[in-house]
Order: C-alpha cells, then sequence, then structure tokens
C-alpha cells in the first residue's frame, strides 16, 4: 500500500516536472518569435519607404509595382507573427502540409523564392528517342 502511494506520488511529480519543461520551451520559442517578428517588422518598414520613393515620381506602373511590394511585405510580416511560417533558417513548412498552421480557407502567397521555374527539355533527348532495353542478359554478338 505505501509503495503505491510513493509510486502515485512519483508519477504525479514526474508529470509536473515534464509540463514545467515544456512550458519553460514554449516560453523560449515565444521570445525567439517575438524577436523575429520586430526584426521582420523593421525590414518590413525599410522596405515599404523605399518602394514608396520608387513611386514618389507619378509612374503607373512604379506605383503598381509598389503597391504589390507594399501588400506581399505587410502580408508577410502578418502571417510571421500569426505563427504561419518559419524563418528559413528554421525550415519553411511544405504549403501541402497538413499540420502547417495556415488556416484552411486562406489562400497561399506566392514569393520569389518559393516560385520554381520548369526546366525546358533537353532537345537532344527528343531528336533521337533511346530505344527501351529489355529486361535480362543481353543477346551475344553473333560472329560472322
Amino acid at each position: 500500500m505505501l509503495d503505491d502511494e510513493l509510486k502515485a506520488l512519483h508519477d504525479n511529480e514526474f508529470v509536473k516536472g515534464q509540463e514545467s519543461v515544456a512550458k519553460e520551451a514554449a516560453v523560449g520559442r515565444f521570445e525567439n518569435q517575438q524577436k523575429l517578428t520586430q526584426r521582420a517588422a523593421k525590414v518590413a518598414a525599410e522596405t515599404i519607404d523605399t518602394v514608396e520613393q520608387l513611386a514618389a515620381d507619378g509612374n503607373p506602373h512604379k506605383k503598381q509595382l509598389a503597391d504589390l511590394i507594399k501588400n506581399v511585405v505587410v502580408g508577410g510580416v502578418a502571417d510571421l507573427a500569426m505563427g504561419r511560417f518559419e524563418a528559413a533558417e528554421g525550415g519553411e513548412p511544405n504549403e501541402a502540409n497538413p499540420f502547417s498552421l495556415r488556416p484552411s480557407g486562406s489562400e497561399p502567397r506566392l514569393s520569389a523564392s518559393s516560385n520554381p521555374t520548369k526546366a525546358l527539355p533537353n532537345e537532344a533527348s527528343q531528336e533521337t528517342p533511346t530505344p527501351k532495353r529489355k529486361r535480362g542478359r543481353p543477346p551475344k554478338n553473333p560472329r560472322s
């Protein structure tokens, strides 16, 4: 009976210790996330100032480009602040990942780094198709 009580007490204290460690880790992750968000917000503010200078000359194309860049920058900082993606050093979650934090109704954002371009097929391979090889041992060359 005393062993059961000690075991229950030990198990209870072990669980409390694990919860405490998990809380400390969560606080550390939150602090890192906040520092990263602050850095991103500063860079975003600098970028917005730069694109506003770009659009200041009245060119409608530059204005359109500036508006596009501002929207992308603001959206990126908002995503980071909401914890929707990690920094490149930590690895970006795959858009198709069912466990990502992106709400199911939101549209994915495109960026220059996430827009892979497809390479054109090699022209030499299209002109001379290679015949399929048969399985097994190749035939012997007949001697003349």
